[in-house]
């Protein structure tokens, strides 16, 4: 399955989006995909092209990616926190003519780059509404076909374009899937900013896998959120540490009532997180782990082992053909407390294949090489990527 092809998994009069309160079925996604992508093409956007994605949470953002990819163009998102000669950065690095944007950008690329054509998405809504463009079906394209270049600072302090393929997302989509029991009554929270792949793969890709429900909220602002929850019907509320802290101290333990499932990424979650949430709303926050260059998803508590703070460990893996069991999602098989050594592995189909023009700073991880888990510098001595434990 191709990530554009995600959207045909929803029952046409089931509500797919909620943006703003505006809601957006997935007969009128499809439609909306369908518009920006005749738009696109219509603009001179064609197959193979880079094209850079700058907008804040929206259902535009997704109408906007979805056709690009559909394109059979990459999609190239920018942190919308980045500066302008940032952004210039990276575009001349990707080497894109076209950037969909929801604001002008002053942007500079220097004399031996063009700089690239803004197609402004106000501009794109309104051209749609007024007339319509003649119809582009979706490019022939591979699984393995490159769908998105997540551009990431490492430790050389120059953002890194990690390229993943249609593969990549959609196989580590089911296996997180798989893993929190999704299913298409849920409601995804999506406050995480959508440029992340975290965002993406797991409050967009994986609800438009199950033909689940995504509302979408621009900009975290706490009370505001946990209206959001409470109002919405929002059963899954995913976030970072930051947000859980809110989530404690603010909201009221019937806000949350509606939620069956709280997961945090992006960083160690505190202790006393965990505890205070759980004594205040009775319900359990489950930890998971990953990097961009795994699609993000690496690794992710069991829901039956919520009671004791643990390493971010099992993930049920997504398997592959029977006769090729070395393609599994995740090699990683236990759960370990915190405080003991444990090595996290992974490999295709999630596994990205590599960075962008760089492929000498990629780190290849083996068995011999393993990817760091979460707060394993204080548990197993692990202090950086390519480092073994001792």
């Amino acid at each position: 399955m191709l990530v554009h092809e995600l959207i045909i998994q929803g029952s046409d009069d089931k509500t797919a989006l909620c943006d703003k309160g505006v809601k957006t079925s997935y007969a009128e996604l499809k439609a909306q995909v369908a518009q920006y992508r005749s738009y696109l093409y219509a603009r001179g956007v064609r197959a193979k092209e880079n094209v850079a994605l700058f907008a804040k949470n929206s259902a535009d953002f997704i109408f906007s990616y979805l056709a690009i990819t559909s394109l059979g163009c990459v999609t190239v998102p920018l942190n919308t926190m980045l500066t302008p000669r940032e952004i210039s950065f990276v575009i001349k690095d990707a080497k894109t003519r076209y950037i969909v944007t929801d604001r002008k950008l002053p942007l500079t690329t220097g004399e031996d780059t063009a700089p690239p054509v803004q197609l402004y998405i106000p501009e794109i809504s309104e051209e749609i509404a007024r007339q319509p463009y003649p119809d582009v079906s979706p490019a022939s394209i591979q699984e393995s076909d490159p769908c998105v270049i997540l551009y990431t600072s490492g430790t050389t302090g120059r953002p890194k374009g990690a390229l993943l393929s249609h593969s990549n997302l959609v196989s580590n989509a089911k296996a997180f899937s798989e893993a929190t029991g999704s299913r298409t009554d849920d409601n995804f929270l999506c406050v995480l900013p959508m440029f992340h792949s975290l965002a993406w793969t797991c409050c967009v890709a994986t609800p438009l896998y199950n033909g689940a429900t995504i509302t979408i909220v621009e900009t975290f602002h706490p009370k505001e959120v946990i209206a959001t929850i409470r109002d919405r019907g929002v059963t899954m509320v995913i976030g970072v540490p930051a947000m859980f802290n809110f989530y404690t101290s603010l909201a009221k333990p019937e806000d949350l009532d509606g939620a069956r499932l709280f997961i945090c990424g992006g960083a160690s979650l505190p202790l006393e997180i965990i505890n205070s949430f759980h004594a205040k709303t009775g319900k359990r926050i489950i930890e998971g782990y990953g990097l961009s260059e795994a699609s993000p998803v690496v690794s992710f508590n069991p829901l039956d082992k919520t009671g004791t703070k643990c390493n971010a460990g099992l993930f049920r893996p997504a398997r592959r053909k029977r006769e090729n069991p070395a393609r599994r999602l995740a090699l990683y098989r236990g759960h370990g407390l915190h405080g003991r050594r444990r090595l996290y592995l992974y490999r295709r189909p999630q596994k990205g294949s590599g960075h962008r023009q760089r492929p000498q700073r990629v780190p290849q991880r083996s068995g011999r090489d393993p990817v760091p888990a979460p707060g394993c510098e204080r548990s197993c001595g692990h202090r950086g990527s390519g480092q073994k434990t001792r």
